[in-house]
């Protein structure tokens, strides 16, 4: 067994474009370097100079976390918040955030990755973030600068600094953000309808009510509550500005993959928020608090690192493939309908995906449905595992969820299936001779064909 610091699944993708950047391949890898561009170009160059992206992202996962923290300790004290609960104000929002999102309290008792301590795409972009509310809060001409730059940072954290903004009526700010961000406005807008589903484009006027009653009561803690006017206004700003952008389809009638706001921008001040909130109670208690945090932190991680200890490595079998595939010459085309395999190619070696990830690819999605089928057919599958692939949830069905299941809400948003019809007319296409793009190689089973092509 070989280990990995890429857990198979989203942080392998973000990993994938900062591969293609280091080898130089910035707009036609296998990942494509989509928007948004700074954070795979940092980490990219920075591969590229010490020759291991896996060296790369385990460094990274030292040194973020403790930025985010020195950062989020900064905004504490600027709101006059004594060191001490400061400290504990930084260290809610690292380490509970994730879990005051769970309703029933007995989720409370699985472990759970924390997106500040093992995931490098959330720490690096909220670590911009941050930045950006600091020279928000300390009135500087940089969080203008800054809200325009998070829009080759992170979406959603571009979309709240640019609604924060507007609410608080820092409109030469706001023109500032919009000038830097206009190139990526320009190709947002001119992104295909196949893109914008693949990166969750829902359409239709709904209202959502969870996140809209939470942040609600967020706003009225903080209104009665003995913060100074200043401190209350800039919360109030941050928590109408999810309520916002969590209704932003009843208004423009579509909404992108909403979810993202609450967990990745505006949950993890929720903690930050309470323990400012509720200082005067928490003045004499905070050391024992602070240390059931980290107790319940060190558990934590031994307890999902333990779980989940096979994610992060890659069988003999595996490293035998990305070696013999790195003896061919070039970078041939493979096709696997193995999805950790899959993964971890971009990764590991020197090939290009039949079956590219599709958020981050330029391919139309007819054209990666089409090679989908010619996988499937190029593997000679028996019609159980034609219906094994074809019904997988993690794969296929994530990948065309939004795609052919028309009439999706944030309610439904999910499923992660592919619909009856489509499973049918897949597989009586299945039964044709089907005219399919090229390929170099051909995993089955854990051995590697050259196609016939």
């Amino acid at each position: 067994m070989i280990y990995t610091p890429f857990n198979n699944g989203d942080e392998n993708i973000y990993a994938g474009q900062v591969v293609a950047v280091s080898r130089g391949n910035i707009f036609n890898g296998d990942y494509s370097l989509a928007l948004p561009w700074i954070g795979p170009l940092i980490l990219g160059s920075l591969t590229r100079l010490t020759g291991s992206v896996e060296a790369v992202f385990i460094l990274a996962d030292f040194i973020l976390p403790a930025l985010i923290f020195y950062l989020l300790y900064q905004l504490a004290r600027e709101f006059k918040s004594e060191p001490g609960l400061a400290v504990l104000g930084s260290l809610a929002s690292i380490f509970l955030y994730q879990l005051l999102t769970k309703i029933n309290p007995l989720d409370w008792l699985e472990p759970m990755f924390f997106n500040f301590n093992r995931l490098i795409p959330p720490q690096l972009t909220f670590v911009f973030f941050l930045l950006f509310l600091l020279s928000f809060v300390r009135r500087t001409s940089w969080s203008g600068i800054l809200a325009g730059l998070l829009a080759y940072v992170y979406f959603y954290h571009w979309t709240a600094a640019l609604v924060i903004l507007a609410v608080r009526r820092r409109w030469r700010e706001l023109i500032l953000a919009g000038l830097i961000s206009s190139p990526y406005i320009y190709l947002a807008l001119t992104a295909s309808p196949d893109q914008a589903l693949r990166f969750g484009r829902l359409n239709g006027h709904f209202f959502e009510p969870l996140t809209t009653v939470r942040y609600l009561f967020m706003i009225g803690l903080v209104f009665w509550s003995s913060l100074a006017k200043k401190i209350k206004q800039f919360f109030y700003g941050l928590f109408v500005s999810a309520i916002g952008l969590m209704n932003l389809q009843f208004v423009t009638g579509f909404t992108i993959a909403p979810g993202h706001w609450p967990s990745s921008t505006f949950e993890p001040l929720v903690p930050f928020t309470l323990v400012l909130v509720f200082k005067r109670y928490l003045k004499k208690f905070w050391p024992i608090l602070l240390g059931l945090i980290l107790i319940y932190g060190l558990i934590n991680q031994v307890r999902i690192s333990w779980q989940w200890r096979q994610m992060y490595y890659l069988s003999a079998k595996d490293k035998a493939i990305i070696n013999e595939i790195n003896n061919f010459s070039g970078r041939p085309t493979v096709i696997t309908l193995d999805k950790r395999l899959n993964f971890y190619l971009p990764l590991y070696a020197q090939a290009r995906l039949y079956l590219p990830y599709g958020s981050y690819s330029k391919l139309s999605n007819n054209e990666l449905w089409q090679r989908w089928l010619c996988a499937i057919q190029k593997n000679n599958l028996s019609e159980l595992e034609i219906d094994e692939v074809l019904t997988d949830t993690q794969m296929i069905g994530h990948l065309f969820d939004l795609t052919f299941n028309q009439g999706l809400t944030v309610f439904s948003f999910g499923k992660r299936k592919l619909p009856e019809n489509k499973i049918i007319e897949a597989k009586t296409a299945l039964k044709q001779d089907l005219s399919c793009p090229s390929a170099d190689l051909i995993i089955i089973n854990g051995k590697i064909y050259e196609t016939s092509d």
